[in-house]
């Protein structure tokens, strides 16, 4: 089974992006929660995920926690969320930490 997906670009790209679908942490043994677009930058050198925090509010989204994490503004301290996260290949993570 072939779990990757190919994204073609006219030219080369600075930044990969791709559509991709975000929700609730789920069971996937139960319904699937209600799922929201977005668009996904892949940072292919990036060690966390992460969500911006408009998406975290509109989906209704509790932090799990915080974590540290170092840009190019630095190094702060966020909110880590539990969520489920739709590939385009309809790939999925029901708890994916970001």
């Amino acid at each position: 089974m072939n779990n990757s997906f190919t994204i073609r670009y006219q030219r080369i790209e600075r930044t990969l992006l791709s559509s991709a679908q975000v929700g609730e942490a789920f069971d996937p043994n139960y319904a699937k929660p209600p799922l929201f677009p977005c668009k996904a930058v892949w940072d292919t050198g990036a060690t966390l995920s992460s969500i911006t925090t408009d998406l975290a509010q509109r989906i209704g989204l509790l932090p799990i926690g915080k974590i540290g994490v170092t840009g190019v503004h630095g190094q702060k301290q966020v909110n880590k969320y539990l969520i489920s996260l739709f590939l385009p290949n309809n790939i999925y993570f029901a708890a994916f930490e970001a």
